[in-house]
């Protein structure tokens, strides 16, 4: 009917080895009883031990999955565990929801021996025309003199926060709208923690709308620059150019002009600085001054 019972399951996705199908697969789950329930879309499995290259290396008394005919499902997802000299031991527990055939989300907290708790989470949505992700995290860090460095962003922050957001939209075959932005209550909180799809060195902010034709493009970005270091001062960000915008144009006339072809490009670049970047020579070795930007404003066309 609606239950199928296997005793003494095994399973793994590793195939066995030709030359000695006796040998333990790399990974694999025993379980005393593996039950699989029609109504619920789900294989249950009782007395399960997890073993590794045929040592076993956990045991759970019951575990529940879904089957193979679920595409999504809520629920918690295998945990992780990481290891660093200021936040101390973290485990990561992370818990999937689905809210619709269009929308989910993940949310990840974290425990940190040395920190605390970080919060973080994701949340997708999908359109007709497009998607849009939106990612939060926070923590009230309980032991900042663990970082070593002095007036450092790290030390001096207690309550850390991090919104983002990432999108992109087919406006129609040709024209494409789409942004991806990130703000943080420091300079250097998604970096420290690892936050996922922002812990770049250097994460760049856009927002973007591009054409592209048969013969003609047009590209208009605008940028901007999170420098994820450790000082106070944001003065690698501010020495990093604001670009509002940056706009690429090149038209071809669909009929020849007067026996030949015209077209035209064309380029639009507006940008700013707060702080002009100077450092002497290659910033090692030579005495002579070198400006890689000039603090102000700066307009092309």
């Amino acid at each position: 009917g609606e239950l199928m019972v296997l005793n003494n399951g095994v399973y793994t996705p590793c195939l066995p080895c030709a030359e000695k199908p006796g040998r333990a697969p790399l990974w694999q789950v025993k379980a005393q009883r593996v039950i699989q329930n029609g109504k619920t879309h789900t294989i249950r499995l009782q007395n399960a031990r997890f073993e590794l290259f045929g040592m076993p290396i956990g045991f759970l008394p019951f575990i529940e999955v879904p089957d193979h005919t679920v595409e999504r499902k809520s629920g918690f997802l295998f945990p992780t565990m990481s290891l660093d000299d200021n936040l101390g031991f973290g485990i990561t527990v992370p818990y999937y929801h689905v809210f619709s055939p269009h929308m989910d989300a993940t949310l990840s907290p974290t425990y940190y021996t040395g920190q605390g708790l970080l919060l973080q989470g994701e949340i997708r949505n999908r359109f007709e025309t497009g998607e849009h992700t939106f990612r939060f995290a926070g923590i009230d860090q309980q032991d900042p003199e663990a970082f070593d460095s002095r007036d450092t962003s790290d030390r001096n922050a207690d309550t850390r926060l991090m919104v983002a957001s990432e999108a992109r939209f087919e406006i129609n075959p040709r024209w494409t709208f789409g942004w991806d932005v990130m703000v943080q209550s420091d300079n250097n909180f998604s970096k420290t923690y690892s936050l996922d799809g922002v812990s770049d060195s250097v994460f760049r902010n856009e927002v973007y709308l591009t054409g592209l034709g048969e013969r003609n493009f047009f590209d208009l970005h605008g940028f901007y620059f999170n420098v994820q270091d450790t000082r106070e001062d944001n003065l690698a960000e501010r020495q990093e150019a604001v670009v509002y915008p940056s706009l690429d144009y090149q038209y071809i006339a669909p009929e020849p002009v007067a026996g030949g072809q015209l077209s035209i490009t064309a380029n639009l670049t507006n940008l700013s600085r707060r702080e002009e970047d100077f450092y002497f020579g290659d910033r090692t070795t030579s005495s002579y001054p070198r400006f890689a930007g000039l603090e102000g404003s700066y307009t092309r066309f």
